[in-house]
């Protein structure tokens, strides 16, 4: 006995659908696997870059060397002259204010989230580099993830505003895609008041630039 199945065939709402999935799916596998290509972080330019290797050469690292950064950034607090800091002012700086995120054994097992790391910066010509070197933690696993930016000052209605030229999420060019960049940066940004210097640069210099391998900054 015949049986006769009555199949019908797809609307064009679900190919649409179908076609749309596909290309997102496509499109997140893409973003993934380019964020965990692992990224080489070094202190110098390598002799020779390999091609196909992503890297993160980290600025001047601080110490004694840049602790005078207390009295520049005090009289940037004072809005006095012009100020010059270097790599490694700005490093130690840095390190000096912002605290290292610990979670516990038992916090990494239950959350998925990314810590975002100390800031550090170099100096490339006339453009500054700003990296962070992440830990993205999901649920008891952890892997290592690279934001790097470089860019340059400019001013943005009342307020001085880094915007970079180009940045990478782990291997993933983040200045290709606006929205990503966007996401990057409210996520990476600041979620607190920022330090009374840094407000006070931001809002009250009339320039902020890069020259010979230091910042700098006029204030009123």
């Amino acid at each position: 006995m015949a049986i006769n199945l009555d199949r019908k065939s797809p609307g064009i709402i679900g190919i649409l659908f179908g076609a749309f999935f596909s290309v997102v799916l496509g499109a997140l596998l893409a973003v993934l696997h380019l964020m965990a290509q692992p990224v080489e972080v070094l202190t110098a330019e390598p002799n020779e870059r390999v091609e196909g290797v992503k890297y993160f050469i980290k600025g001047a690292p601080g110490g004694e060397k840049g602790r005078v950064w207390q009295a520049k950034f005090s009289r940037i607090t004072d809005g006095s002259g012009e100020v010059k800091l270097s790599e490694n002012e700005l490093n130690t700086w840095a390190g000096d204010s912002f605290e290292e995120v610990k979670l516990s054994e038992e916090e990494k097992a239950s959350t998925l989230l990314i810590i975002a790391g100390t800031p550090n910066f170099r100096l490339i010509g006339s453009a500054l580099q700003i990296g962070t070197e992440n830990q993205l933690v999901f649920f008891g696993s952890e892997a290592p993830l690279i934001l790097q930016a470089t860019g340059a000052f400019a001013r943005e209605g009342q307020r001085w505003k880094f915007v970079p030229t180009e940045a990478y999420l782990g291997g993933l060019p983040l200045h290709r895609a606006p929205l990503l960049m966007a996401l990057a940066a409210k996520r990476f940004g600041p979620t607190a008041a920022l330090p009374e210097e840094v407000e006070k640069l931001l809002t009250q210099a009339t320039q902020i630039a890069i020259a010979d391998d230091e910042l700098v900054v006029r204030m009123p």
